[in-house]
């Protein structure tokens, strides 16, 4: 809660998920399955109504009448997918899968269909290429179909994966891809307008994997890409607020002995794009000056996102087959003050940079039967 500005959500979601592979003759399997998420849950907010694209935000703290929604329901979102793999010949595979899910927001069932195959070209040492076709769909926001925000009859955002990649085993340990991928994205969610929105993404991921051995194992993986938005077809193509240029992300884990063990990860990413707030005008209606967005949205970056995350195990094996760990993780090790956006004073004249977390510790303990 902040001022008139409350949210309060209970909610306790229940997955099921089952699955079954069953071989259908020589060098056919088939796996089936189902995905089940059934959510009750209940909800209060008072909250400034959402922005149109290219709308200025609402004066602080409702200045304009605020929307209220007060409900108790629950939603579900089930979904069925069936995969064919084939091996029709040594070192090659296909595979053929469909995806079937309902959304109770929308009530309706969104229908998908995929492949992607590999195929070795060298055998000592190997060579696979391989490449994919997918369709992929998201349900719309919970906010976007609410009752007071939202707007009827959305349908789920679309996009369409390509892909194709070559590996290349280096050693017996280690192993090289480069894969190229595009998504072409349409009927996407613009909040308080509908699926008119339309993208793209591209780009190129390489992956330096040394396969786990008795002691240790690790990658390198190194993204290129480029995400963009229309929010229809008249509008002005901008990038993604979330698009990230590159991520390079190292990780590795060593097995010290006595059922010890150690790892990192070290990651390296762009920042996050974020649209400018400057000086704008005093409303004396609401009694708050209200700002103006720089045009055109998303014109700056957040500074670069660099963090260190250590973890250390400790494994007990029990006599009947079980174990028993404990863990310390430490997340921001060297406690980078990395930025998460900007915040402005009264009039926007002043800014100052939003952290994310400082040097985080943590500690748990796991069981297994």
């Amino acid at each position: 809660q902040l001022g008139d500005t409350c949210v309060t959500l209970d909610s306790m979601p229940i997955m099921l998920r089952t699955a079954v592979t069953q071989k259908l003759g020589q060098g056919v399997k088939t796996n089936f399955g189902l995905d089940w998420l059934y959510t009750p849950y209940t909800i209060d907010l008072r909250l400034p109504p959402i922005p149109r694209p290219g709308e200025p935000p609402g004066a602080p703290f409702g200045g304009r009448p605020p929307l209220v929604l007060t409900e108790s329901d629950s939603t579900y979102v089930p979904g069925l997918y069936d995969e064919v793999e084939i091996t029709p010949w040594k070192g090659g595979r296909i595979v053929t899968g469909l995806r079937v899910d309902y959304t109770k927001a929308t009530q309706k069932w969104d229908v998908s269909p995929r492949v992607v195959a590999r195929r070795d070209v060298t055998t000592s040492p190997r060579t696979t290429l391989k490449g994919g076709l997918g369709v992929f769909r998201q349900p719309p926001q919970p906010q976007d179909t609410a009752r007071v925000f939202g707007i009827p009859a959305l349908s789920s955002n679309r996009a369409v994966h390509y892909s194709v990649g070559v590996e290349r085993e280096v050693t017996k340990q280690i192993e090289v891809s480069v894969e190229g991928f595009y998504r072409d994205l349409d009927n996407l969610v613009v909040p308080r307008v509908g699926n008119v929105g339309t993208g793209r993404a591209i780009g190129a991921e390489t992956l330096v994997r040394y396969k786990p051995d008795d002691r240790f194992f690790g990658f390198l993986a190194y993204t290129l890409s480029r995400s963009v938005r229309k929010d229809g077809p008249n509008e002005e193509e901008r990038i993604f607020p979330f698009d990230q240029t590159h991520i390079l992300t190292a990780l590795g884990s060593y097995r010290l002995g006595d059922g010890w063990e150690i790892g990192a990860r070290y990651r390296l990413i762009s920042g996050s794009m974020r649209t400018p707030l400057q000086y704008g005008f005093f409303d004396l209606n609401v009694g708050a000056y209200l700002a103006l967005q720089s045009y055109p949205p998303n014109s700056e970056r957040n500074p670069l996102f660099h963090q260190l995350d250590v973890r250390l195990d400790k494994t007990w094996f029990l006599r009947n087959g079980g174990k028993i760990g404990f863990y310390v993780d430490i997340l921001n090790v060297y406690n980078q003050a990395n930025s998460e956006g900007v915040t402005y004073n009264y009039n926007s004249t002043l800014s100052t940079q939003t952290n994310s977390l400082p040097i985080l510790p943590s500690l748990g303990l796991r069981g297994e039967l």
